[in-house]
């Protein structure tokens, strides 16, 4: 059986932060304004969300152990910082499932993610595992 723990945090705007150890991410629409620390919601904070349960899962740990590594790093950092610890699933789930989590802690940029990447660059990918686990 897996638990996790969310515990959400008001800040800012109204603003529902979601924190996983030390990585917060913003969980709820917020358009920027001039008192507004948020851009307004982009689904890749979500697929950067689902990377760390994934890296979590992956790792058999809770990011939470890592977060003298990780708590006093700016937002970027720690997400480099992130890429760096997946690496190690390579020897715990193999290098299919390690690009995956990578691929979601290091997208960048302001646009929506468009479902038919996100079903091909994760999903699909997924799916491939769960064929060869279930042979």
């Amino acid at each position: 059986m897996l638990a996790v723990a969310l515990n959400y945090v008001e800040r800012g705007c109204g603003v529902n932060l979601l924190n996983v150890g030390s990585v917060f991410h913003d969980s709820k629409n917020c358009r920027l304004t001039a008192e507004a620390p948020f851009p307004r919601y982009l689904n890749r904070y979500d697929i950067y969300g689902l990377g760390v349960v994934l890296l979590e899962l992956g790792l058999w740990r809770p990011i939470g152990r890592f977060e003298n590594r990780l708590a006093a790093l700016a937002p970027e950092e720690r997400r480099r910082n992130l890429v760096e610890i997946a690496v190690d699933l390579d020897i715990t789930m193999g290098p299919k499932y390690r690009s995956v989590v990578q691929w979601c802690l290091q997208l960048d940029g302001g646009e929506i993610l468009g479902d038919t990447m996100f079903i091909s660059m994760v999903l699909n990918k997924l799916d491939e595992l769960e064929d060869v686990v279930s042979l």
